[in-house]
């Protein structure tokens, strides 16, 4: 678990994946995502839903992962998805 990851999907389809040290998820979340985003031309009002690795993975790096998707969720209306990372395998 050396990295956090961000991706974007059109249906099937991987857009998109931007990837950065876990160690640094806490600062560095909001630009990597506001990037990613603005590389597709896409807000996230746009979102159909928004999908969250569930786990496994390091407490605090999961821990703010979920805390600023959730807000997301709830500030644009959006489904929240939970995906198991081992059973996504």
């Amino acid at each position: 678990y050396n990295d956090a990851q961000w991706g974007i999907f059109r249906d099937d389809t991987l857009l998109e994946v931007m990837c950065d040290e876990s160690k640094r998820i806490s600062k560095n979340f909001l630009p990597l995502l506001d990037t990613l985003l603005k590389n597709q031309k896409i807000s996230l009002s746009e979102l159909s839903f928004i999908g969250a690795h569930q786990g496994p993975a390091p407490f605090t790096t999961l821990r703010v992962c979920l805390t600023s998707i959730n807000g997301f969720a709830f500030a644009t209306h959006k489904p929240l998805v939970g995906i198991n990372g081992l059973e996504s395998l």
